[in-house]
């Protein structure tokens, strides 16, 4: 038996047991000619049969490219077998190479199962093999190719895996999805499950597989419960995406190019910008969940980009108003159904009354709609006027207040919030139920909460500590796991675990926005937001330093985390100068730490675009005595400038920009790292080999002769937008 690595193929008939009840006594010839016709081809190409069981075999290879072979082959000798009855035998087929152990006169081991469960995945006429197998069965013949199928999770294998299916002349190249527990998602699982959208989830679904739909836009107001939605009808829709279902969250995104750099990073895209997004998603079947678009001016022109170049793609939306992109289907979310009367089965078959009951579970566990609570939960209910948000806000009092007590307070509380003209009443409606929330928290813990709101995508409780409680005074505030504990209680906060297994804490949007309205009003906005960016200045500092060291990795995982901070950081920090010359002076103070800090992030890790923009803006915003900061920025500034040119093909340009870096540096005496020259030269290989060497070398000197006044310039007039 051969050791080590093997290629190892299962297959089997499809519907083999309908088609004995049709041939009758004929199907031991036809199963007989089977076997004839595959034993013929496992011969030929030295394939080793270890098992056969009614119609299914299971042979081994010691060559990955000979078992391809033997399948392309053996699946055109039975398309072309005359089968008795005129019937058509369609035989599955899975490829995976691996490292079995041999045991007696077999195989054992995961990777037989892997084999095994990848063949039950295909269609009858259909040969699928695993990325190990393709890897080395590569280079594959000239007639031959593979499709891409995606990321798929298999019974009883815990890791998804990669599944390709060989397509070649005498085969047939279109089969309905793989038959796997599912392609590969980044789904958020909710907690609890979908209450009260049977209706609503089952019109989604159809919506988003109606023939040609590309882009369905959920939308309504804040706290309606559009993300709920969109991620079930996400999760019941995997099957029918082969290339996977991604979630993008887009809350704190305020840019185009941050929305396509966000893109790249959830879809694990080696590139950055939309170019590189386009060009993976071109040839893929993929269902992207954008959520959160309200915010974002120029989403819908992204959105209409991404569907141009990638017809496989399917866009399903969230958004407060329509994106109003060419083929757009407008699905508004409505508030939950509301309980019609006071009887006891009325209001426990109401959506939102059921709603009520299981958050009131989660705070008090055995809660029930009866006789005694069941017109007050009604009233709240219709109160809330169906919204799930408010409901659930509501509904994590029960912990303290009956629902009685709890609807003498909320119609008290109705009448104290203030609210803007001409705002939608569910609006209002929901802003008065998180301000109900609001006021009833303790003065510190109000403060804090404000204060929160300044967080762009979450935080640690370290961060909350520096940035919302610590006062910088004698008296100690909250302790931060206590706050975050009490306000998750009551539903203003969400808490996960973060990468490093420690607490991360967010708030949704629509409460975001209503904190940082109080924090306006009622606090130190510039204060806190000072405190923010002061403490993501020193975490780009520190992770800066740690890119060059063992805790690298560490350092990584902490500025990909923290990214929506970093970009809030700098957005205000290097935004309009304050009416306070000194203010102003103190917030450019901290925004050329940050962009110093995450200069050698943006260029080693592919986000030298966005690197660039702040990169400029802060040699903009620097004072004229800025001294080694400005040598720094310059230098960088010229580096990413260099690498854009170089992916454009503008070689001429790349080389004089690459030559002005140098020059800036060296003047500034901050040379750039073996490990970023490495880099760069790595960047600008392409460019240069479509210039003449002499050329090239020309534009090179011309760089480096130039005084740091005229170098700035040559990047401000040459650098690309």
């Amino acid at each position: 038996m051969p050791a080590g690595t093997v290629t190892m193929l299962f297959s089997d008939i499809e519907g083999s047991t309908a088609l004995v009840s049709r041939l009758g006594d004929r199907y031991g010839e036809a199963l007989s000619a089977h076997r004839a016709l595959l034993r013929a081809e496992f011969a030929t190409w030295h394939g080793r049969e270890m098992s056969t069981e009614g119609d299914s075999f299971f042979v081994v290879f010691e060559s990955a490219a000979d078992a391809v072979a033997c399948s392309l082959a053996a699946q055109r000798a039975l398309a072309g077998y005359d089968w008795p009855g005129g019937e058509a035998i369609r035989v599955r087929m899975g490829l995976h190479s691996g490292w079995p152990t041999p045991h007696e006169d077999n195989y054992i081991g995961m990777d037989v199962h892997r084999a095994a469960r990848i063949a039950a995945t295909a269609h009858g006429g259909q040969v699928v093999l695993s990325e190990a197998t393709l890897s080395r069965a590569e280079p594959l013949p000239d007639e031959v190719s593979v499709r891409d199928l995606g990321f798929h999770r298999l019974k009883d294998i815990s890791e998804g895996m990669r599944i390709y299916q060989l397509a070649g002349p005498g085969l047939r190249e279109n089969f309905p999805p793989l038959k796997s527990l599912g392609a590969q998602t980044s789904l958020p699982v909710s907690a609890t499950p979908l209450v009260g959208r049977e209706e609503d989830l089952e019109r989604l679904r159809a919506s988003i597989a109606g023939p040609g739909v590309r882009l369905v836009t959920l939308t309504g107001p804040g706290g309606v419960g559009k993300t709920r939605l969109s991620l079930a009808a996400a999760a019941a829709l995997d099957r029918a995406f082969p290339h996977g279902v991604y979630f993008v969250a887009l809350a704190a995104v305020r840019d185009p190019d941050v929305m396509w750099k966000t893109l790249a990073d959830d879809l694990d895209v080696d590139g950055d910008g939309s170019a590189a997004v386009m060009e993976h998603l071109r040839d893929r079947r993929m269902l992207l969940v954008l959520d959160n678009l309200e915010q974002l001016e120029g989403a819908g022109g992204v959105v209409a980009a991404l569907l141009a170049a990638a017809p496989g793609v399917v866009v399903l939306a969230s958004s407060r108003g329509p994106l109003h992109v060419q083929g757009e289907h407008e699905f508004p979310v409505p508030p939950l159904e509301v309980p019609g009367g006071a009887e006891v089965e009325a209001v426990a078959a109401s959506a939102a009354a059921r709603l009520f009951a299981q958050q009131a579970g989660l705070v008090r566990p055995g809660f029930a709609i009866t006789a005694d609570n069941a017109a007050d939960v009604a009233a709240i209910c219709g109160r809330l006027d169906g919204l799930p948000l408010a409901i659930e806000l509501a509904a994590s009092r029960v912990r303290l207040l009956t629902p009685k007590a709890m609807l003498a307070r909320l119609g008290h509380g109705l009448g104290l919030a203030s609210v803007e003209a001409g705002q939608p009443l569910r609006q209002q409606t929901l802003r008065n139920v998180v301000a109900w929330s609001y006021d009833l928290l303790a003065v510190d813990r109000a403060q804090a909460f404000r204060r929160m709101s300044v967080f762009a995508g979450g935080c640690d409780l370290d961060a909350l500590d520096a940035v919302a409680v610590a006062e910088g005074g004698e008296e100690a505030g909250p302790d931060p796991l206590e706050l975050v504990a009490e306000l998750a209680d009551v539903s203003l906060i969400m808490v996960t675990e973060g990468a490093d297994g420690e607490p991360r804490v967010g708030m949704l949007e629509t409460i975001r926005e209503y904190a940082l309205e109080r924090l306006d009003q009622d606090d130190d906005l510039d204060g806190a937001r000072r405190r923010h960016a002061e403490y993501y200045a020193a975490v780009a500092e520190r992770s800066g330093e740690e890119l060059d060291s063992p805790a690298q990795l560490t350092a990584l995982d902490r500025l990909v985390t923290e990214q929506d901070n970093l970009r809030a950081a700098l957005s205000w920090s290097l935004g309009t100068r304050a009416a306070d010359p000194a203010g102003g002076a103190e917030r450019t103070a901290t925004g050329l730490r940050l962009v110093q800090a995450l200069g050698p992030y943006w260029y080693r890790y592919g986000h030298i675009p966005e690197g660039r923009r702040w990169t400029e803006r802060a040699i903009d915003l620097a004072p004229d005595d800025a001294g080694e900061p400005m040598g720094r920025l310059t230098r960088w500034l010229g580096v990413l400038s260099a690498c854009i040119a170089a992916e454009l093909g503008d070689g001429m340009r790349s080389a004089r920009l690459a030559g002005a870096a140098e020059a800036i540096g060296q003047q500034a005496g901050i040379p750039i790292s073996q490990r970023d020259m490495a880099l760069l030269e790595r960047f600008l290989a392409r460019a240069r080999d479509a210039v003449p060497p002499r050329e090239w070398d020309a534009e090179l000197a011309a760089g480096r002769a130039l005084s740091p006044t005229e170098a700035l310039a040559l990047l401000r007039s040459l650098s690309p937008a």
